[in-house]
Parts: C-alpha cells; structure tokens; sequence
C-alpha cells in the first residue's frame, strides 16, 4: 500500500467527487424545481424491481470503494498487466469523461420526466428525443462506459466484475421499466421499442 497518488489515481478521486456531487446536486436541483423525489424505487411495491435497484445501487457504492482504495494504492488483486500503459489510461480517462458526459445529456433529455425507479403515480410522458432516439436507456449507456473506462484505468479484475454485475443490475431495472411503459404507453412505446435500440 503507497499514499502517494500518481496523476491518474487522482484523476479517479477527483471523479468520484464529481459523480456524487452531481448526483445529490441533481436530485436537490430536481426537488426543489419540481417538488418531486426523483428516488422512486424506494416506494416501489414490486420486491424485483427494489431488488435490482438495491443491487445497482450496491454496485455503485462498491465502485466508491474501488476507486478511493485503488486511488490510495491499496492492492486490489489481479490486475490485467498487459494493458499496462499510458495510452491505455489515457483512453480509459477520456472513454469515463465521454461517458459522464453522456449521463449528464440524457438526464438533461429527460427534463422533469428524469426518475431513479418507476414514477406510477404522476402523468410522465415518453421521453424519445436528443440521445433517447439513439438508445432508449442513454443514461444507463453512460454510466456502463464510465465503468468501462474505469476498468481501462484500474486494469483488474475486480473491475471487470463490478463491471459484469452493474450491466446485469441494469438489465434487470430495464425489464422491469420496459414491463410498466409497455402498459403505461402501449403502441407508442411498442414503435419506439422497434425503431431504437435497448442500449446502443
């Protein structure tokens, strides 16, 4: 274990901050502007739907860990050696930013429709402009090539496998969404459900 941070493990704590902070930023922002708790998963009534929503945000309180103990020098078990090179980091930094930038587009896209869950108590509508009418889960895209970019970064295999288990996470929170716009917008959704893609 080193404390002393080299420019790339800081890179990830400085992003770390960044993502929290724009995560609470964002649902404080979104609260005050629309008097809705975007956290809806917690009133769901469907066991599945928080079991996937605890796990995704299992997954994500992991990746805190990870990177603040990776940023710290902490041994985080194999790593993948062979991808030990700057370009290698570089790529991984710049796929995170493209990534977070992502994010932060889609959510703007969504404007007062954005939810953490499924939101069955107000009149939301369908959201399939901007980077919606390229994949129909954009912010979920975004996030799983900022974990991607991690990997590039952290080059182990516990990233590898964060990585596995947040993409199922979203799979899972995506079937369960997918289920209830189907019933909520029928043929709408069923049309946009054919002409784009799931992720990309």
């Amino acid at each position: 274990m080193g404390l002393k941070m080299d420019s790339f493990q800081t890179f990830l704590l400085y992003f770390l901050i960044i993502f929290v902070v724009y995560f609470i930023l964002k649902a404080f922002l979104f609260y005050m502007q629309f008097g809705i708790n975007p956290v809806y998963f917690l009133k769901s009534d469907s066991m599945f739907e928080l079991f996937s929503w605890l796990v995704l945000v299992a997954v994500l309180i992991s990746y805190a860990v990870v990177i603040i103990m990776f940023a710290f020098g902490y041994d985080l078990g194999l790593s993948f050696r062979f991808l030990d090179y700057a370009y290698t980091d570089i790529s991984g930094i710049i796929i995170i930013v493209l990534g977070f930038l992502v994010m932060v587009f889609a959510h703007a896209n969504m404007g007062r429709h954005w939810r953490m869950g499924i939101d069955r108590e107000k009149n939301i509508k369908l959201v399939t402009a901007g980077l919606f009418s390229i994949s129909r889960n954009p912010v979920y895209v975004g996030i799983m090539i900022q974990a991607f970019g991690l990997f590039l970064v952290m080059k182990t295999l516990l990233s590898v496998v964060l990585l596995v288990i947040l993409c199922l996470a979203f799979l899972m929170v995506v079937y369960t969404e997918e289920a209830f716009l189907e019933k909520r917008f029928g043929k709408e959704y069923l049309n946009y459900k054919k002409n784009v893609r799931r992720f990309l």
